[in-house]
């Protein structure tokens, strides 16, 4: 349920229920989602105490470093940019808020919340590569909005709350725990479920050599067969011997898994 920004465009794009026996409407799903990001907003700025206009002026000092992350120009005017950022920028740090707590769940006609099946689909549309938006601009809109004295935790935390179910290995509080202490720069989302995936304590490589590596399908067709692995749930770690390819199984809804 974002309004992305992919590819220097932006583009609309929704989560919402596919009920095929009871199609929707697109142009009425469409205002469905529309009309839950704009109550989000409306609930956002109640709950921050934070003017329209300050809102916008925020997003517009910002505007240049959001421009610049995107590989092509962008053909919307400063205007109808910074609106269409401001309504996604609150629409993520409030769903995040109300994942986060019970206590931030005040709305009764909450749209996502009240309903388990839309909590599905927002998870994958989060995740997309072509829906992110820049993390330093969610992370220093809620440092602002949210100071110190609101005895909340960080964006990265509740971030990390969101995502931590999605990362299937051990040792992911460690790493964590490394990326706050470090100060590594999250990209995106996206960024932060790779980041998470790293070894903690990376491998040395000294005498590796960078080489092209097949994709998978290159990797069949030559005769390699896969495996999964049951001895270390570490992403990274494949072991290959003969003409088998050990790796360990990812369980992440909507990606599919190598079946032993």
């Amino acid at each position: 349920m974002q309004i992305t920004i992919s590819g220097g465009k932006m583009e609309g794009v929704h989560a919402a229920p596919h009920d095929i026996e009871n199609p929707k409407d697109p142009l009425q799903e469409e205002l469905d989602n529309l009309y839950t990001k704009k109550r989000y907003l409306r609930v956002f700025l109640r709950r921050t105490g934070v003017s329209f206009s300050d809102y916008i002026q925020m997003i517009k000092e910002k505007e240049g470093r959001l421009r610049g992350c995107y590989a092509e120009p962008i053909e919307f005017g400063s205007d109808e940019f910074v609106r269409i950022v401001l309504v996604d920028v609150a629409f993520v740090i409030e769903f995040l808020l109300r994942n986060y707590s019970s206590d931030y769940r005040q709305d009764e006609d909450d749209y996502i919340f009240n309903k388990p099946q839309m909590l599905c689909d927002v998870r994958p549309d989060l995740r997309l590569l072509e829906n992110q938006l820049p993390f330093f601009i969610l992370q220093d809109l809620f440092k602002k909005l949210f100071p110190s004295s609101h005895q909340l935790p960080s964006f990265l935390e509740i971030s990390n709350y969101y995502f931590e179910s999605e990362i299937n290995r051990k040792g992911k509080e460690k790493k964590f725990k490394q990326i706050c202490s470090s100060g590594e720069e999250v990209q995106h989302f996206v960024d932060l479920i790779r980041i998470l995936y790293l070894p903690v304590e990376p491998k040395p490589e000294e005498g590796l050599n960078s080489i092209a590596v097949p994709n998978v399908t290159e990797l069949v067709q030559a005769g390699v067969q896969f495996r999964v692995r049951t001895d270390s749930s570490d992403l990274f770690y494949i072991k290959f011997s003969d003409v088998l390819m050990w790796c360990s199984p990812i369980s992440n809804p909507g990606i599919p898994t190598i079946e032993p």
